[in-house]
């Protein structure tokens, strides 16, 4: 379909061949490399600027050394942003970021997390001010009259502030994706819509209704197909 897609790599991955000529791989077929942090840290939102700086920049150099090309845009773990971040990117002279998730999905994520039990691991989403925050693209630094740092947000529909989003399409089926695609038909602007890469992974025998993976709650072959 000629549809192109950018890959948020977590940088220490590159230490791996496989992943070194994945990225190379996407690249000659058109695709974009961007960054994911070094380590995915579950406690990036709550990181010092240092530690932020450390994770940001060494993905930043990891991809560039694997690669050849130096990564323009970044998604933070937890769709968390601040304004730590947005100097840490513009010093990089990043053209956009990704991470933020608007509406109230980062807290039934979180409420998904407490209820399983999980919350202890000291996971977080997004921000308190998310459910408010616009769903339009935003110019978040400028650097010159040509060049800025934008905000590219995930996709949710006007009004409900519901997202297309992996985690709620596996538990709530194809109704919902057809309602959100109905909803996106109507609001013709631009759709980010994210992929996890677990949700391209064949793992048959994890498969089963309770995983606490949710993508893996599906078969590959209903995956693939709402893919």
């Amino acid at each position: 379909h000629n549809i192109r897609a950018t890959f948020f790599i977590v940088g220490k991955d590159l230490a791996l061949t496989s992943a070194r000529n994945f990225c190379r791989e996407t690249l000659s077929r058109g695709h974009r490399i961007a960054n994911h942090t070094e380590g995915h840290p579950i406690d990036f939102a709550t990181a010092t600027y240092e530690e932020k700086r450390r994770e940001i920049e060494q993905c930043h150099q990891n991809i560039l050394d694997a690669t050849g090309v130096a990564p323009i845009g970044f998604r933070a773990p937890g769709y968390s942003l601040d304004a730590e971040i947005i100097d840490i990117l513009s010093s990089l002279h990043y053209a956009y970021d990704s991470s933020v998730l608007p509406g109230y999905a980062n807290y039934l994520m979180w409420a998904y997390f407490v209820c399983t039990q999980r919350a202890a691991q000291g996971k977080l989403f997004g921000r308190r001010h998310y459910p408010l925050l616009s769903r339009r693209p935003s110019i978040l630094a400028q650097y010159s009259t040509e060049q800025s740092l934008i905000e590219l947000p995930v996709s949710i529909l006007p009004f409900l502030r519901i997202p297309m989003h992996p985690t709620f399409l596996y538990p709530f089926g194809m109704r919902y994706f057809n309602i959100m695609k109905h909803g996106y038909r109507l609001s013709p602007r631009h759709h980010t819509y994210l992929f996890h890469a677990i949700d391209f992974v064949d793992i048959p025998e994890t498969t089963t209704p309770n995983n606490p993976i949710i993508p893996l709650r599906w078969p590959w072959e209903k995956r693939k197909e709402l893919i």
